[in-house]
């Protein structure tokens, strides 16, 4: 979900892919955080400041929850042209199981005599 292709710097492979590990980590388990302590204790110090830097700078720009957002948008915008607690089908039909067994017997060819 989040990705720090961005990074033009001369950094390792391996911090970068930690990084966004880290800070996809941080998105997906923000209320989290503070529960638990350090998550990333098993990184480097330099991989740790880069995704709480990274992480403040989305947070301050508004970035972390715009898919989130975005989604919650749509499916508002939906749900107010159609109110799908108020929907009644009148003319509803339902395929019972004697009618499979009728449709089974007619396509194998038993008739009763």
């Amino acid at each position: 979900m989040l990705n720090v292709g961005f990074i033009t710097e001369e950094y390792r492979a391996e911090d970068i892919r930690d990084i966004g590990k880290c800070l996809t980590y941080l998105h997906e388990h923000q209320a989290e955080i503070d529960l638990f302590g350090n998550p990333f204790s098993k990184y480097n110090e330099f991989v740790q400041r880069k995704t709480m830097e990274y992480w403040d700078l989305m947070v301050k720009n508004g970035s972390v929850d715009a898919v989130k957002a975005t989604i919650e948008e749509s499916r508002e915008k939906c749900e107010r042209l159609v109110d799908v607690n108020t929907i009644e089908h009148t003319d509803a039909r339902e395929i019972g199981a004697e009618w499979m067994c009728l449709q089974a017997l007619r396509e194998l060819g038993l008739r009763s005599s």
